[in-house]
Order: C-alpha cells, then structure tokens, then sequence
C-alpha cells in the first residue's frame, strides 16, 4: 500500500534525529535536538529587532553557506517537490538585503501567474515583519529596505522580458523553477549577476524539481556539451539536494498528495530522482544497464549511423559492433559543428585509417541526398566520394524509436540489454538520449523541437538497418565463438545490408 511504502520521518541531515519545536520569543520554529546543529541553525538564523522570524533548517543552511563562502557561480538548492525552495530563495533574499548594505537583488519565476501565486502573495506579511516597503504596483514589483538594498520581482512570460535584466546589474540572480527557464535565457539573464560588492561575490542561486534536462547536465552529473558551451567550468557549479524529509513543515495532506502519484512522477516529485521525470521518452535508459566500456578487437567491422547538421545543430557519426551474441555496442561518436560534408567525410576515413577499422556500412538520413543547389553534388554524394560507405537509412521516426526501444530491453535468456554504449567515448549519446521528451502534439514521437536530438536520430538511422533483437535467430542464445577469425565470419554475416538498399560504393 502507498501509506506503507512512502512513511516519512524528518529528520536532521547532519546527525540523523528527528526534528523538535523550539520557542525563539514569540515565535515557533523546526532544530535539530542536537545542542551542536541547532546552534549551527541558530548561527544563520534572522533576526530583526532581537525577534528570530526566520530560522533556516539545516539543508538551507549548507546553501546558505555555499553563497557565504564566494566559492560558486551557480548554486542550486532543489530536488523534490515540498523542500521549501521558494521560501528559502525569498528569505535568503531577505537575510542578504537587510545584512549588506546597497543590495541588489533579483527573484524571477518563468510567468507572471507562477510568480504572484509562489511569491508575491505572501510578501506583504512578511515584509512588514522585516520593516520593509513593498510596492507591488511598480515595474518590476520592489521591495525597499531602510539600508538602501533592493530586491526586485521579475518573470520571463515572453523571450522579450530577458531584456528588462540585461541592463540591469545585480549581485544576486535568483531564478526559481529553474527548469521552467530555457538554458540559453537564463545564461543571458545571469549575466547581470556582475555587482562589485567587498563582502560578496555576484551568484545566481536557482531552486527546481527534477525534469529539466540541461539542469542535470549543468549541475547535477556535470557533463555538458563542451562543443557547444566550451567555456564551462564545472567547479563554479554546486548542487545541495534537498527532499521532503528534510523538512517538518509541510501538511500531511500534501505527502498524501504526493504517495497517489505514478510511480515515474513519484520517483521525480517525492524520493528527488533526476534519472525519470514526467515526460520523458527513453525511461528504459540506466547507466548502470545501458554503459559499458568493451575492447573490441578491430579486425571486427564496424556500422555506423549518421546525422547531419551544420549550425547551430552538430553533424553526429555513431560507430557500432554487432557482437556475435546479437547485441549491438555503440563504440564511438564523432560530432561536427559548423564543418562541411567533405571535412566531415574525410574526418570519419581519417578516423578509421587512424585506428585501423573497417566501417562497413553508414546509415544515413535520406535527406542527405538533396542535390545542393551551390555544388549540384548532395550531402549523400559527397560522404561517398570522398570514401564513406553510406547507405539511405530507413526515416519513419515513431517505428524508428519503437526499434531502440526494443533494441534498451534486456536479452532474455542473459538479462543484459541487447544494446550497450561506451560512456566514455559516446558523452553525447548518453548525455542527451535520457534527456529526450514526447512531443507535445503527436506523443508518440520525440519532441522535434529539441536541440539534442541528432544523436538520437543517428542511432535511430542504425537501429532501423538492423532487424529487432528478437529477429536476429538463434545467435542470441549460442556461446561466443573462441576465436577471433570465427567472431570475424560471424560479424560479417550480420552486418550484410538489407536488400534493395541503395549503396554509394566508396570511390
């Protein structure tokens, strides 16, 4: 039963006890019963004349501490759904504005709507209690504190509203629902995170819940596209979890809310698991079933799946070995941006010379044979001529990702998933293929609109040359061969091309 399986005690996170009232005047707030954590929550609690008002628990405590000690850009404090986020955002606005002079601040949600029904109806009661003025008719809505420190309210409705912050300078950024914000818009917006300040370095402290792909990218596994953000530093970006349990505070009724979800959602909202969200297309895709690092003898000849794309999207080239067992193994990508057909072409030659393969067989997107009106010679034709054995891939996209998904399940006889990826040579495969969503308007495909697709496509293009695991015969259940010229034969009699397929013979 889900009263049973999603029983919750909170507790302290520093030394496990379960959370106790305690009176500061004439107000009621959550510690830890251990003497030495609630003197640490003590230590960053707010007051304002000699009245406690805010009393940080001891997971917001470790990111008020993270902003304190000017080590982060990019501080995020999230995780599951009822961790007190945005209250946290909003009271460590506060504590910064009232303790340093001249503060300038910022507190954004995506819409309007989000941020009057998250912030702006409990400000008023609050403000008063801290001695500040709140005029919520302004433009943006403003809260002034006596000692000249400002905090402002913001949204980002429509792209155009980016452009009331770039102007702006700010030491603090503070989106909330980070994930609701697109990457680009909040990287333009943190920007104005430049305020000179002796006591304190400009920082953008967001909350979330799971979901948003490149919020997991950035912060939380830490593996993004360097292609593409080559200026990004892991150590300026700092991640503090924080879930339901770590806090006393919520009603009853809302962990009840949370136990009737799906077990997906439940994974993302209540246990704070970034590895399935809502949404999510691939949710057959783990690490630990789906990655493995395997040395293939290269006498073995290697297929390939290709996607092209020039700017801003990349050109992807997936190297894969059909094992003697019928599973297949990505072993290599190569991702192209902003590089010509015949670059990119020679590249993958080069790339096969080099490491003494033989790639055998290339499934391209049909699209690649357009004739370009410039050159009159298609992508198509010109990866062939230059020495790329590519084939016109199969391009229906809902029967494509069906076939990777049969391709993720396990084998049944080995429990081992029929397809594995290097994780250390495919970054990009592993990185985006979690990360991809349904589309909005027709579920059974992937969101079209994403920009992380093309790794995707380019297994897609493979998968769809190759018939479903379970139409491979009777291979799946023989023992390997021993020798290295019998798992060659047997390869070569895998990797043979469909028939009727349309081959460009390399020249």
């Amino acid at each position: 039963m889900p009263s049973q399986r999603y029983a919750r005690t909170t507790r302290c996170c520093w030394c496990g006890k379960p959370f106790i009232k305690w009176r500061e005047g004439v107000t009621s707030f959550y510690v830890c019963p251990t003497e030495k954590c609630r003197r640490r929550q003590q230590r960053y609690a707010l007051g304002v004349n000699g009245q406690v008002v805010y009393m940080p628990l001891p997971r917001q405590v470790e990111a008020i501490i993270a902003v304190l000690r000017r080590r982060y850009r990019w501080i995020l404090y999230g995780g599951a759904r009822g961790g007190a986020k945005s209250h946290f955002l909003r009271w460590l606005a506060y504590a910064l504005c009232l303790r340093i002079p001249c503060f300038q601040a910022v507190l954004l949600r995506r819409t309007y709507p989000e941020l009057e029904k998250s912030h702006m109806r409990r400000i008023p009661a609050e403000v008063k209690m801290l001695g500040a003025d709140y005029t919520p008719s302004a433009r943006p809505p403003v809260i002034k504190f006596h000692n000249g420190s400002v905090l402002e309210l913001g949204h980002c409705q429509d792209p155009q509203d980016i452009e009331n912050y770039l102007s702006a300078e700010y030491h603090l950024v503070l989106p909330d629902e980070l994930g609701t914000f697109e990457e680009d818009m909040i990287l333009k917006i943190a920007s104005s995170a430049r305020l000179y300040h002796p006591r304190f370095k400009p920082c953008v402290v967001g909350s979330t819940n799971p979901g948003s792909s490149w919020v997991k990218d950035r912060w939380v596994t830490k593996e993004v596209d360097l292609e593409r953000f080559p200026y990004y530093d892991p150590t300026e970006y700092h991640f503090i979890q924080s879930l339901l349990d770590d806090n006393p505070y919520p009603d009853p009724e809302y962990e009840r809310m949370l136990n009737a979800l799906d077990p997906d959602t439940y994974a993302a909202w209540r246990m704070g698991s970034w590895d399935v969200f809502e949404g999510q297309y691939f949710k057959e895709f783990r690490r630990d079933k789906h990655c493995e690092v395997l040395d293939i003898p290269k006498e073995i000849p290697r297929i390939g799946g290709f996607d092209w794309g020039y700017s801003p999207d990349p050109a992807v080239m997936l190297f894969a070995v059909v094992l003697p067992d019928g599973h297949l193994h990505i072993e290599k990508e190569m991702v192209f941006r902003e590089t010509i057909a015949a670059e990119v072409g020679a590249s993958i030659v080069r790339e096969c010379r080099d490491t003494g393969i033989t790639l055998s067989t290339a499934w391209a997107d049909p699209a690649t044979k357009i004739r370009s009106g410039q050159t009159g010679e298609s992508i198509f034709e010109t990866l062939g001529r230059v020495g790329v054995p590519v084939v016109a891939a199969n391009h229906e996209r809902v029967n494509g990702w069906q076939r990777l998904r049969h391709w993720l399940r396990p084998n049944p006889v080995t429990g081992k998933s029929w397809l594995t990826i290097n994780p250390d040579s495919c970054r990009g495969l592993v990185r985006t293929l979690p990360s991809l969503v349904h589309d909005d308007t027709h579920p059974e495909d992937v969101n079209r609109k994403s920009r992380d697709d093309h790794w995707a496509d380019a297994l897609r293009y493979l998968v769809m040359g190759r018939p479903a695991p379970m139409e491979i015969g009777k291979s799946d259940h023989e023992p390997p061969p021993d020798s290295a010229g019998a798992m060659l034969r047997e390869a070569m009699r895998a990797l043979q091309p469909p028939m009727g397929m349309d081959r460009v013979a390399a020249r």
